[in-house]
């Protein structure tokens, strides 16, 4: 504590704010010192009058911190990101599941409706398409050309001939009712008889219902393969709880973003077959 004579202290206060160079930036520190340093330079006299005391300033060091801004938007406003929180390497991935096959899954469904949307969702039905149509049998999956005989007897008509294969007439029929091409086919012994729907706008609007029952089939694949990993990682031992978490949280989001990518290639095949 500094202890300055009261009336001197007052008197030499002019000489002080002269002696020292206080800027408009010199901290309350500074200026302290600076007082310091000049009172211990003069000579110490006492009269015997009231002391003036100035107390010790106690400097508190504090820092404002930018608050974050608000979304323009309520609820959030921008765009959600689907990926996980967590920054996870392939080793740690592997420790709980197989990732590389969750990937391949994945990825096969959303090629499997693509293809079905290139081969199977056009507005005139080939030929060609009705050749590649895959079958799903109990002795295994194949193109329909390789179990029947298929020939086009006019452009309104497709001609089936399944008398080498009887056998598979109700699982082609199926696929050719689910292929999504409206066929509609029409069974005389061991032929299929396909009429080949005109290009009307009842005929456009059942092919971008048929995009959507497709898309749906797709995410509901998705959804499976999901859950089934998730089981998988969640079964596993050894591994702490966090990991298993994260490594769910990053199926979910995969999936999530898949789900993202079927629903955007929904709309532009049902904006080609309304308005092309």
């Amino acid at each position: 504590m500094i202890r300055l004579p009261w009336k001197r202290g007052l008197n030499v206060l002019p000489n002080i704010l002269q002696s020292i160079k206080i800027s408009q930036t010199s901290s309350c520190r500074q200026f302290s010192c600076s007082v310091l340093q000049f009172y211990q330079s003069q000579p110490r006299q006492c009269n015997g009058g009231p002391i003036l005391q100035i107390k010790p300033i106690t400097i508190v060091a504090s820092r404002n911190y930018a608050k974050k801004k608000k979304d323009k938007k309520a609820g959030g406003g921008g765009k959600k990101s689907n990926k996980a929180k967590v920054s996870l390497s392939n080793e740690e991935i592997s420790e709980v599941i197989d990732i590389v096959s969750f990937n391949t899954e994945i990825g096969n469904a959303f090629i499997k409706l693509k293809k079905d949307y290139e081969q199977n969702l056009s507005l005139r039905t080939s030929i060609a398409s009705i050749d590649r149509l895959s079958v799903h049998t109990e002795d295994g999956t194949f193109m329909l050309m390789q179990l029947a005989q298929i020939t086009q007897k006019n452009p309104h008509l497709v001609v089936v001939n399944m008398a080498t294969n009887p056998q598979y007439i109700p699982v082609v029929k199926e696929a050719l009712s689910s292929s999504g091409m409206n066929l509609n086919p029409q069974q005389d012994a061991n032929t299929l008889f396909l009429p080949i729907p005109k290009v009307t706008t009842e005929h456009r609007e059942q092919l971008a219902k048929n995009a959507k029952v497709l898309a749906d089939k797709t995410k509901t694949k998705l959804r499976h393969i999901q859950n089934d990993y998730v089981r998988k990682a969640k079964k596993g031992t050894g591994q702490s709880e966090d990991l298993v978490k994260n490594v769910v949280d990053l199926l979910m989001a995969t999936t999530q973003d898949s789900m993202s990518e079927v629903d955007s290639t929904l709309a532009s095949k049902q904006k080609e077959l309304l308005d092309s």
